[in-house]
């Protein structure tokens, strides 16, 4: 069976916003990005179970897995930046203590006063180790494949 920390597809092959990254095989004209030296650590695949939404305080991020890989979320408040409550371990719902905003499990306002949904970031997978991009802005539904 395939080692969950292993990484996806070998140390070379990175997978974000649905697309294949190979540094083996780099077309000349494109840009070197190696996804594996962006983002932060924040922790072994193994960390990260499927249907869980853990909150990663020094990097200001929730790391969630669904059927369909990981996920990553700001996890700071739309409203004035507090950072949000752990997510509820069964919807992976948020609460802001600070005003009272309240996000379900994909970032989305349910309660104001945030008016924002919370952004969604780049997530890597690296010789079993997850890595978060906040730099990096992606599409609410883009998730990560974890073999």
């Amino acid at each position: 069976p395939p080692d969950p920390d292993a990484g996806v597809g070998g140390a070379d092959v990175q997978r974000i916003d649905g697309a294949v990254f190979d540094s083996s095989a780099r077309d000349a004209g494109a840009p070197d990005v190696d996804f594996c030296m962006e983002g932060r650590d924040v922790g072994p695949v193994s960390m990260f179970g499927l249907g869980t939404w853990t909150l990663v305080t020094a990097a200001r991020v929730i790391v969630a897995r669904d059927s369909r890989g990981l996920f990553a979320f700001s996890a700071l408040c739309t409203h004035s930046g507090c950072t949000v409550d752990p997510p509820n371990p069964a919807t992976g719902a948020s609460r802001c203590s600070c005003h009272g905003s309240e996000f379900d499990g994909n970032g989305v306002v349910t309660r104001a006063p945030a008016r924002e949904d919370l952004d969604h970031f780049v997530v890597a997978v690296c010789a079993g180790r997850v890595r978060v991009d906040s730099g990096r802005v992606v599409n609410p539904g883009t998730r990560t494949p974890v073999p």
